[in-house]
C-alpha cells in the first residue's frame, strides 16, 4: 500500500510540474507582424505519468491544418531522414520540458548534411485565458526573436 502510495505521488508530481495550455485559441497576434496560424486548439493528457500536449493549427485561409505532438518528459527526441536520390540526410532533434510550473519548453535544432540549420527555443505560457508564445534562435541564418500572444 505504501508503495502504491509514494509511485502515486511521484505520478502526480510529475503531472503537476507542467502547466495548463488547453484551450482553444482564436485570434493571434505576433510582435514582429510575421504569418501565423490565426488558430489553435491545444489538449493535454497524462500518460504514464508525462503530460502529452496535442496541437492543432489551423490557417484559416487554406483551411490547412497541422496536429503536433509534445510529451513533456525532457527527453531528446531525434528523427532522420535520407533523400535516397541525392542522399541528403536531414535529423531534427526536440527536447520538450516543463522548467517551472507556468512554462513549457521546447527545444528544437535541425541539422541538414551535418550543417545546423535551425536552432530554436520556445517558451509557452498561459495567463487567465491568454497564451503566450515566446520564441528564439536563429534558422537558415536568420535571428529569430518573437512573441504570439493568442486568445
Amino acid at each position: 500500500m505504501r508503495i502504491l502510495l509514494v509511485i502515486s505521488f511521484f505520478i502526480s508530481a510529475s503531472a503537476l510540474a507542467c502547466p495548463n495550455l488547453a484551450g482553444n485559441y482564436r485570434s493571434c497576434v505576433s510582435q514582429t507582424n510575421q504569418e501565423i496560424q490565426p488558430s489553435l486548439s491545444i489538449t493535454q493528457n497524462i500518460v504514464s505519468g508525462v503530460v502529452v500536449y496535442n496541437v492543432t493549427s489551423t490557417d484559416t485561409q487554406t483551411n490547412e491544418t497541422l496536429v503536433e505532438t509534445y510529451k513533456a518528459d525532457g527527453k531528446l527526441v531525434t528523427a532522420s531522414q535520407t533523400d535516397p536520390e541525392t542522399g541528403d540526410t536531414m535529423r531534427i532533434s526536440t527536447t520538450v520540458s516543463c522548467p517551472t510550473q507556468k512554462a513549457l519548453k521546447i527545444k528544437l535544432s535541425v541539422l541538414f548534411n551535418e550543417t545546423m540549420v535551425s536552432d530554436i527555443a520556445t517558451t509557452v505560457s498561459k495567463n487567465a485565458d491568454t497564451l503566450t508564445i515566446n520564441t528564439k534562435g536563429t534558422t537558415m541564418g536568420e535571428n529569430i526573436d518573437d512573441v504570439v500572444v493568442c486568445n
